[in-house]
């Protein structure tokens, strides 16, 4: 089994892996290759020729107050079915993990499907809470929900984040995000909040962040009005240091999982 970077001649045989593992439309796998692949390093397993399995390291920045590390974002890591239970995902991940370290990253994050993958994760050395979506109810809406660009709620999402280890993102990634959900500057009373939000096609709306916590939903409610909201309960990643992480790091705040 060879461990290698992938480049973009692979584009159609890791589309493939993509559809077989996770079933996404055509559409959005395009969307990723067309937008993020670019920035993004591909790690493969080939047996032979054939690809066997894949994941792919979004670069990332973490930041809390005045402090800033480098890191990367692990994304659709999957193992084709027939080279399952074999070890392949360990064997894959220990070696982008080497190579992202050899790049400077101070840490690995990604989240997982379901805590079944949680637990796999976290005997890898991954730590953190799993990450779960319930349904609350917006009975009213109150205070205001204005639309924003990428650029606006970039700023207000810092403010509000400030003296909190996160993940802060980039004009791209959250250009990316805005092209499945809408963004939104919220207001309720004098308190201002952030928003990034879509109704899905069963009419409930997923939330993918909801700034600074669940007492701003009625200020979403002036967007997409009353009804059954999909919000993250724990909007963390799961986290592996690859250095000695600062005190008071345990738990780093991501929200978007781009899934």
């Amino acid at each position: 089994m060879r461990y290698q970077k992938t480049h973009s001649d692979d584009i159609p045989e890791l589309t493939r892996l993509w559809k077989q593992a996770f079933g996404d439309s055509d559409e959005d796998i395009a969307r990723f290759f067309r937008d993020l692949f670019p920035a993004a390093t591909g790690f493969a397993a080939r047996d032979g020729e054939r690809l066997a399995a894949m994941c792919f390291a979004l670069p990332q920045q973490l930041s809390c107050g005045d402090t800033v590390l480098s890191a990367a974002y692990l994304y659709a890591v999957a193992t084709d079915e027939g080279y399952r239970g074999q070890g392949l995902c360990r064997a894959l991940l220990a070696f982008a993990e080497k190579e992202l370290k050899k790049r400077g990253a101070d840490a690995v994050l990604l989240v997982p499907a379901d805590e079944g993958l949680a637990a796999m994760y976290e005997r890898l050395g991954y730590h953190g809470p799993a990450r779960i979506r319930k349904p609350s109810e917006a009975k009213e809406a109150l205070g205001t929900a204005e639309s924003v660009r990428p650029v606006e709620y970039a700023g207000l999402r810092e403010t509000l984040l400030w003296d909190v280890p996160h993940v802060r993102y980039g004009k791209q990634l959250l250009e990316y995000e805005a092209g499945e959900a809408q963004l939104y500057a919220l207001r309720l009373g004098a308190m201002p909040g952030c928003a990034a939000a879509v109704r899905q096609d069963d009419g409930t709306i997923r939330v993918d962040e909801l700034l600074p916590d669940a007492r701003f939903l009625p200020a979403l409610a002036q967007a997409f009005g009353t009804g059954t909201y999909l919000l993250p309960q724990e909007p963390y990643a799961m986290c592996k240091w690859l250095m000695e992480p600062p005190a008071g790091w345990e738990n780093i705040y991501l929200a978007f999982d781009f899934g």
